[in-house]
């Protein structure tokens, strides 16, 4: 398989994937998020886990609605549904742990 093939988030020093939060209580029920694959520690450009560098997620804030005992959004009143602010990891990056 050549590097072209390979997905990016894969070929990062702080590789992560993909995964789906899903909540039936939610809106948007699906809500996909990024997940660190190397355990917190990056890799060098040979390729070696190294621990000068740590893996950190980028978030984002996304709003969505909780739906409290109804099925749909709209179904929704004002005592039965909320908006939530859920904080999602869209990616990861590498950081120096040196000050």
């Amino acid at each position: 398989m050549s590097s072209t093939e390979v997905p990016q988030r894969f070929r990062s020093m702080s590789p992560f994937e993909y995964c789906i939060d899903r909540d039936q209580a939610r809106f948007p029920r699906d809500v996909v998020k990024a997940k660190c694959v190397c355990n917190e520690a990056c890799f060098d450009s040979s390729g070696r886990r190294t621990r000068a560098t740590v893996s950190m997620p980028v978030d984002i804030h996304m709003s969505v609605i909780h739906l409290d005992g109804v099925s749909g959004v709209e179904q929704c009143t004002k005592s039965s549904c909320f908006v939530e602010s859920l904080r999602v990891s869209v990616g990861f990056h590498c950081t120096s742990l040196d000050y």
